[in-house]
């Protein structure tokens, strides 16, 4: 079955305490394992097969999760969604790592009359027109970005900026966002450039850049591997203004590849490592045993995707009647990596984003 990577939770999940007889709940996700964001793809899914761990512990009830591939590509994000409703019968969705290809999903599932839980695409329209099964985990473009804004004014406080930013949806509506409350500010916007998603060499726009002289630069770039391209050449060139990465996209995975060029970028977040809550130790502490390699916002909003799903169904008896398990979301407080979690009338996460830096390697809690 071409793009179709089985996680084999059918068999993995099917033992235990529940009883063989129930019908296991099937559950497609989509997820970008090719491509530009193929790193972010393949730790989210180390996300959910350590999820499907703590559900197969946990919960009654089996579950059966298959995998497509969407390369981070609207079209194909579509057809993955169509096959999985379609052809392979699923109960709900999980996907939207980005926010072109989660806008276009969104219809699909709408149509389908299914659960669709989006897990970090943050296009404020993702809640905003009108799917009463729609679940978003991230904080919107808007709520991220006002958060980062208020660091960058109160605590950075440049007064230059030049922005740089990924040609999609998501690139610009963060530009937007950015510059509406600079302007306020009183801070000048020197320039807004956007790379295209298939770009390698950044050095063009960087020395655009550097030619501007700000005080700060603003990123948006939710691929790590970009990001660290960027981050590198960025430093490669001497173009030495401190960096500001986009709200929720600064993981430990980008810091990693980037190296030294990654030291001293600000950001704000839902998640840090450090937080001391029973979940989160056990999310940390599982995550690198399993897959040998730090844990991250993303892997904990991915965790928590299939996790609080499966939790929803759990609670309302049922895999298919999507009524029940959208209410179960709505009156569940659920705990995770993140902390204490609930859902607004229209399906976006309620969480607190936090000012974060990286410091020796490592993101910590910015002052």
């Amino acid at each position: 079955m071409t793009g179709l990577i089985a996680l084999a939770v059918g068999a993995m999940l099917a033992g235990g305490a529940w009883a063989q007889s129930e019908t296991p709940a099937k559950i497609g996700v989509t997820l970008p394992l090719s491509g530009p964001l193929s790193v972010n793809g393949r730790n989210y899914q180390n996300a959910m097969v350590l999820a499907e761990k703590k559900i197969k512990a946990e919960l009654r009830r089996p579950f059966e999760v298959i995998v497509y591939d969407d390369k981070g590509v609207t079209e194909e994000a579509v057809s993955a969604a169509k096959k999985l409703f379609s052809r392979d019968g699923v109960d709900a969705l999980v996907s939207g790592a980005i926010s072109g290809p989660a806008l276009a999903q969104k219809e699909v599932s709408r149509e389908a009359g299914k659960v669709h839980v989006i897990i970090t695409a943050q296009h404020k329209d993702i809640t905003l027109q009108g799917h009463s099964h729609l679940f978003r985990f991230n904080t919107t473009v808007e709520m991220g970005s006002r958060a980062l804004l208020k660091y960058v004014v109160e605590k950075v406080k440049p007064r230059s900026v030049w922005y740089l930013g990924v040609n999609d949806e998501y690139g610009r509506s963060v530009a937007a966002v950015y510059k509406e409350t600079l302007e306020k500010s009183g801070i000048q916007l020197l320039g807004t450039e956007f790379y295209n998603s298939n770009d390698t060499d950044f050095l063009i726009y960087l020395a655009r850049g550097k030619s501007a002289k700000p005080d700060l630069v603003m990123l948006a770039a939710p691929s790590d591997a970009v990001a660290a391209t960027i981050l590198k050449q960025k430093k490669q060139i001497g173009f030495d203004a401190p960096t500001a990465q986009a709200a929720g996209v600064l993981t430990k995975t980008l810091v990693d590849l980037a190296g030294g060029a990654a030291e001293g970028i600000v950001s704000v977040d839902s998640w840090v490592k450090t937080l001391e809550t029973p979940a989160n130790k056990w999310f940390v502490e599982n995550y690198e045993k399993d897959f040998g390699k730090p844990a991250g916002k993303q892997e904990a909003t991915a965790f928590e995707s299939l996790l609080f799903l499966a939790q929803a169904i759990e609670k309302a008896g049922s895999a298919t009647d999507a009524d029940k398990i959208s209410e179960a979301f709505r009156t569940t407080t659920f705990v995770g990596p993140r902390g204490n979690i609930t859902f607004d009338n229209i399906g976006q996460a309620l969480v607190t984003d936090n000012p974060i830096v990286v410091r020796k390697g490592e993101i910590v809690l910015a002052e």
